[in-house]
């Protein structure tokens, strides 16, 4: 696999793009492409709004990136 420079800005971008291509890679530690990617892209969607000063997130929202950062980590890393 040929390692490319990452965009800071694309980084969730990049992220499934990654595991999505080298789904044979992923496949045993996350439950589908489907879940990963509603993951990220919910994560990308809170991140994209903080970034572009559309609003800071309700606390629900900071939940929310909080719950899906430890469920993917947890799929990765069952013993976290």
């Amino acid at each position: 696999m040929k390692i490319k420079k990452v965009n800071v800005e694309n980084v969730l971008s990049e992220l499934k793009n990654i595991i999505i291509n080298q789904w044979s890679l992923f496949k045993t530690s996350l439950p589908s492409q489907t879940w990963i990617q509603a993951m990220i892209d919910s994560l990308y969607s809170l991140r994209n709004r903080v970034a572009h000063n559309s609003g800071a997130l309700t606390r629900d929202e900071l939940q929310s990136v909080e719950t899906y950062c430890r469920e993917i980590i947890k799929q990765i890393d069952p013993s976290i």
